[in-house]
């Protein structure tokens, strides 16, 4: 995606409310030099980006691998349809998943996950991600503290992308309680 800046002349005496510019998707052949500054702008964009629908889900909290941090587990579930398959390259599809929490001052917390799928489906796979869609499942080792955190998918075969932030409150529990 990227953005183009516009310009609104009228006549004397008109009011014009135009917005600035406008998103615009690239040609196949840019996807691949935008990914990077696309996904970038996801993470920190303070607006959910619909080009694609997520839900996000906390599963649970559980001890971490570090001493100190929690390991927060999520889903995200993508409806039926939700991606691009290419048949003509053998049901090609190219997916990159980001989630990053951030503390209330905006600075990025913990390691972000990061990962990109990417293959050709069979025939049974293609008909699981076009009926039921995929649910992508994953978690975030963080300290104690309350986040927000950005969930980012981006089709590589087409450049939609889809966010959405959703709230965690991480707390390490006392010796001898339950982390769930």
């Amino acid at each position: 995606m990227g953005w183009r800046c516009i310009s609104v002349k009228g006549r004397d005496g008109l009011e014009i409310r135009a917005h600035s510019g406008y998103f615009y998707n690239p040609s196949r052949a840019d996807l691949q030099k935008t990914r990077q500054h696309d996904l970038d702008q996801a993470v920190y964009s303070p607006f959910d980006l619909t080009a694609l629908p997520i839900t996000a889900r906390w599963k649970q909290t559980v001890a971490g691998e570090k001493p100190g941090e929690m390991r927060a587990e999520f889903e995200l579930i993508l409806p039926a349809n939700f991606t691009e398959i290419d048949d003509a390259d053998n049901n090609r599809i190219e997916l990159d998943i980001v989630a990053l929490a951030r503390a209330s001052d905006g600075k990025g917390i913990g390691v972000p996950v990061s990962r990109t799928i990417e293959g050709h489906l069979n025939a049974s796979q293609v008909k699981q991600l076009r009926e039921k869609g995929l649910t992508y499942a994953n978690a975030l080792e963080l300290p104690s503290g309350e986040y927000t955190v950005r969930f980012v998918v981006r089709d590589g075969l087409n450049g939609r992308i889809g966010s959405v932030a959703a709230p965690l409150k991480v707390s390490i529990p006392a010796a001898g309680a339950s982390a769930n």
